[in-house]
């Protein structure tokens, strides 16, 4: 009671009365500053120019600190704001790798893996990534399907995508295209291996040597086992081609060789240097053997036929035999009788080492050995 009638005292109480709603208006000032900014969402800038035309009008303002806090975390954020449009400028921009540009948003992840666009990061990388894929894939598959373009560069096409792109969208879709234009590729590789071994002038052992090229190359491939077939029949080729120019070497100048053909100086024969049963290594009934009498190219020449008896049995006289050895019971000849029967010259021991005539039936299975000329 007695402050009651202090004068001064009444004065504190006026001051601190008017301190405490000059507070309160600051408070409720501050309120309505922190929701208008609040209001500009994105606009970080205008937010911090609001709270900085605050301070200026209220430098002494008691919320000073709390204000300053505000600019601080607006700070942070416009900086935040700036990078985040800076990685996006760049990635966005045609004109960077798409390399560098993930690697770039992919940094920016890791850099920031709680941060205010790490969302939208993630989502700038899924749908950068899905962009490259499809271009990648759509200029990959215009490549892989244009038959203009050599074999060879479509399937270097595909095989890089799938390097690249081991957990792609499309991943699946080029390993079918590439499965199908390599199965292309062997095939083409395949006919060229079997051109170049019908090539006369080609020697045998560059024959095995193409041959077994195309084997490294497609060792489980669709042509794998036709190829061993073939190696292993130019090998039995190559043994014989080497015995016969032994032999050709022994007899002097009665025979000559060249290109799988024997020529018999003596008589102008032609023979081929190999029995279908060296070449296929199974006998053939009669009609297989006109096919594949039909069938020979040796030399370049393509009249080869069956020899008559009596030309097979001037090389079968005598033991050894020339131009082969023998391990066929018997050899088809020209000569026939009737429709169904046709006479065969056997190699089997006879007397006086001589081989010997025989009829054999056209079902039976032989061996030929081919001739051409007088």
């Amino acid at each position: 009671r007695e402050h009651l009638n202090d004068p001064e005292w009444s004065r504190d109480i006026d001051s601190l009365r008017t301190e405490c709603e000059k507070r309160n208006q600051e408070e409720r000032a501050l309120e309505a500053l922190i929701a208008e900014a609040d209001s500009m969402g994105n606009d970080y800038e205008a937010a911090r120019q609001l709270f900085l035309n605050y301070l200026e009008k209220n430098p002494e303002s008691f919320l000073k600190v709390t204000v300053e806090n505000r600019i601080d975390t607006l700070d942070k954020k416009i900086q935040a704001q700036n990078q985040w449009a800076e990685v996006l400028a760049y990635v966005r921009s045609e004109e960077a790798d798409f390399y560098k540009r993930r690697d770039r948003l992919e940094k920016y992840i890791d850099q920031n893996p709680s941060g205010s666009y790490v969302q939208e990061a993630l989502g700038e990388l899924e749908e950068l990534k899905e962009r490259h894929d499809i271009g990648l894939w759509t200029k990959t598959l215009e490549c892989a399907e244009n038959p203009d373009i050599d074999l060879k560069k479509r399937v270097d096409s595909l095989e890089h995508f799938v390097r690249k792109n081991m957990s792609g969208k499309y991943l699946g879709n080029a390993k079918s295209k590439l499965k199908l234009l390599k199965d292309e590729q062997e095939r083409r590789s395949w006919n060229e291996v079997a051109l170049y071994c019908q090539t006369p002038t080609v020697s045998m052992s560059q024959r095995i040597s193409r041959i077994e090229g195309f084997m490294s190359q497609w060792p489980s491939g669709e042509y794998a086992a036709e190829a061993r077939v073939a190696s292993e029949k130019l090998r039995r080729l190559l043994v014989e081609e080497q015995r016969i120019r032994r032999r050709i070497a022994a007899v002097g100048r009665t025979y000559s060789y060249s290109n799988g053909v024997i020529t018999d100086k003596r008589t102008g024969l032609m023979w081929c240097a190999f029995d279908s049963h060296l070449e296929l290594n199974y006998c053939l009934p009669y009609k297989s053997a006109i096919e594949y009498v039909r069938g020979l190219s040796y030399g370049g020449y393509t009249d080869w036929r069956f020899p008559s008896l009596d030309q097979l049995r001037l090389i079968y006289k005598n033991r050894p035999f020339f131009p082969t050895t023998i391990d066929d019971p018997w050899y088809w000849t020209s000569n026939q009788f009737g429709e169904y029967i046709v006479p065969a010259l056997t190699t089997k021991r006879q007397t006086g080492d001589h081989a010997a005539a025989e009829i054999e039936s056209s079902v039976g299975c032989g061996a030929v050995r081919a001739v051409r000329g007088p």
